[in-house]
């Protein structure tokens, strides 16, 4: 069964969004907060990761700078998810050494969306005032 389109594609809004380019500063801002690559990457490596992630910015399709924002905070938190969740599995590590990671993985959090302890429960909705 098709969607009904009425007409709107994808192609049509693209037509009617007006272009919107990426800020240097939030592209560097952006890879600054990333995980450091591995200290064994290749410089071909580090190319492909680079592509992959503007590929992954371009998908969301930002329209303004409010909305690069927001979609740098995803791509920041996806890749530090992946990193910390990389770690926190390695088989050397003491439950102490895992409970730190997930305190510093809920740190980087809080810093890539701007939540502050005492303001609810992060993904709650608590943090944003709401009466759940």
């Amino acid at each position: 069964m098709s969607l009904i389109t009425n007409g709107i594609t994808p192609d049509v809004i693209r037509g009617m969004m007006p272009p919107y380019h990426l800020s240097t500063d939030l592209l560097e801002a952006t890879l600054a907060a990333l995980p450091a690559p591995p200290p064994d990457a290749t410089a071909a490596w580090r190319q492909v990761r680079v592509a992959r992630l503007m590929q992954e910015f371009a998908t969301l399709m930002p329209a303004n700078a409010a909305q690069a924002r927001v979609v740098s905070q995803i791509l920041i938190m996806r890749e530090l998810a992946d990193a910390v969740a990389a770690r926190a599995h390695a088989p050397e590590l003491t439950e102490v050494q895992m409970a730190r990671v997930g305190r510093a993985g809920r740190r980087d959090w809080a810093g890539a969306t701007g939540w502050r302890p005492g303001a609810g429960a992060p993904g709650t909705g608590a943090e944003r005032g709401s009466c759940h």
